[in-house]
């Protein structure tokens, strides 16, 4: 329950309860001050609760270059559309490789999700200067090779195909070092099973309120049955294609992870707890952030907080690939 962890619920409070045997380090994110607790024991568990704003952070709309494409799956037989954001330096300098974000969205949406429902993508390759590649996986595929129906191949597709098709195409740095993997919600549980399957191919996965443990949603109309088979006859599939079944098999240090949710999350805020715990149990290093905005909308699984979630978790990747250039 929430007595295990250390409560914050001003971002700038001081006189926080935490374990005495924490060390407290403020350092900034997105504007806004972070409270990170360390342990030597990875015993010391901290939720963040930060209760601010983050509208209008990243300033004003940018100069970014959005290409749609097609990129052929040879595993599910058909071309898959892919939004391509391209930062505006590259028209000068597009001989120099950059970093890549591959970003899958969530579940009813599509290639142009990050571009249209919450319009950060623009803004965030314009400031850190990385590619960033939205692939189309469908309304409700769940980025999963399905066991049930073998026309839904989408991890195969995102760490395979589309991986050797932008390398092929753009100048980027082909390197796991260089390469990250971002996903919301649906996207999100995407993200983090892909990289915790494809770890040669991802340095880092970052997920903003991502699906964990899916049974729970099981009767909630996303289609999961589709993908996996009836949870009451497939039972055993639902739980080796959850993220807390495929994070067993990491090695600590052998990922980058980083994942956030709501204070308010309706479906997901219970798993990515569970998930938190685990990491931490299993002695895997990561970062997990919870986020109380000003109200409840800001603290919900919605498009509200999937935009602060973005606008948290850009710089974090640009870090990543700011710490593997050196």
């Amino acid at each position: 329950g929430l007595s295990r962890y250390a409560r914050l619920s001003g971002a700038r409070r001081a006189g926080y309860d935490f374990a005495p045997t924490s060390e407290i380090v403020h350092t900034r994110l997105c504007d806004i001050t972070q409270i990170l607790v360390k342990s030597a024991s990875m015993k010391v568990v901290v939720e963040f609760c930060v209760a601010v704003a983050l509208a209008g952070v990243m300033g004003a709309a940018t100069g970014a270059e959005v290409v749609v494409t097609n990129v052929w799956s040879a595993a599910m037989r058909k071309n898959v559309p892919v939004s391509l954001v391209l930062p505006s330096a590259r028209r000068v300098d597009g001989a120099k490789r950059r970093p890549v974000a591959y970003m899958l969205h969530g579940h009813g949406g599509s290639h142009l999700e990050y571009l249209e429902r919450t319009g950060r993508v623009r803004e965030h390759v314009e400031k850190f200067g990385y590619i960033a590649v939205c692939p189309d996986g469908m309304a409700s595929s769940w980025w999963v090779d399905s066991p049930v129906d073998p026309k839904v191949r989408y991890e195969t597709f995102v760490a395979k195909e589309l991986v050797a098709w932008v390398d092929a195409h753009l100048q980027t740095l082909p390197d796991r070092s260089r390469r990250a993997i971002v996903g919301a919600s649906m996207g999100g549980f995407g993200a983090l099973s892909i990289a915790s399957r494809h770890a040669d191919v991802f340095g880092a996965v970052f997920g903003i309120h991502p699906g964990v443990e899916v049974r729970s949603c099981a009767n909630n109309g996303w289609d999961i049955d589709k993908r996996l088979g009836p949870v009451e006859t497939c039972g055993r599939t639902w739980d080796e294609f959850s993220v807390l079944s495929r994070m067993k098999a990491l090695k600590n240090g052998e990922l980058e992870i980083f994942f956030t949710i709501g204070t308010s999350d309706e479906y997901f805020l219970p798993g990515n707890r569970a998930l938190h715990e685990q990491l931490v149990a299993d002695g895997i290093a990561h970062r997990y952030l919870e986020i109380c905005g000003k109200d409840r909308a800001r603290s919900a699984h919605n498009f509200d907080f999937q935009a602060i979630g973005e606008d948290v978790v850009a710089p974090e990747v640009a870090r990543f690939f700011a710490k593997s250039s050196q």
